[in-house]
């Protein structure tokens, strides 16, 4: 039986927080392997995200320069996290998967979400700053103090408005972004 950590995401893109996060699960806790579920484009939060091909992409960029052996990009087929972890338990019974959550998110939000608490374990990524959400699953929780505050969101502005992102994401990354201009015609955040 193989533990497996499952760290959902649109990572539009993936960054050095991310990967971080990703680091200290690792360090932190027994798992065989941490996926990065690259989320689906299917959903009404999705129309803003890049194409899966490009996001796939720079995981797997961001994961071969990152060299962790225990990291994985998965692509999503579904629009629902849910959909996806069931899919996973169907292929391999066997194995135990956990889903990694940031404290911004909370489960109950999801779709079946009651479900959760009885297929799957559930960890909870807490930043110093954020509060603990109330949820009525079991949680178990990573503490941890980023030294830097970073997201996809400000990345995405720093490259609309031609800002350096040196640093804040890997450099493989940065070279695909830049070379294949990746979000230059997409939309004006606000």
């Amino acid at each position: 039986m193989r533990k497996i950590a499952v760290y959902g995401g649109s990572f539009n893109p993936i960054h050095n927080g991310h990967l971080w996060i990703a680091q200290q699960i690792s360090e932190h806790y027994p798992f065989d392997q941490i996926w990065f579920l690259v989320s689906n484009n299917g959903s009404e939060s999705c129309k803003k995200l890049i194409s899966i091909d490009n996001r796939v992409k720079m995981a797997t960029l961001a994961l071969n320069e990152f060299k962790n052996k225990k990291f994985k990009v998965i692509t999503s087929l579904y629009n629902y996290t849910y959909e996806n972890l069931n899919k996973f338990k169907k292929d391999s019974p066997e194995d135990d998967f956990t889903i990694v959550l940031g404290s911004d998110q909370t489960i109950e939000k999801f779709k079946d979400f009651k479900i959760y608490k009885t297929k799957f374990n559930s960890l909870l990524v807490k930043r110093s700053s954020n509060n603990i959400p109330k949820v009525k699953t079991r949680w178990d929780i990573l503490h941890f103090n980023l030294s830097f505050d970073i997201s996809s969101t400000e990345i995405r502005k720093r490259i609309i408005n031609h800002q350096i992102i040196s640093g804040l994401i890997p450099k493989s990354v940065e070279r695909y972004i830049l070379r294949n201009s990746i979000y230059d015609d997409m939309y004006k955040l606000t």
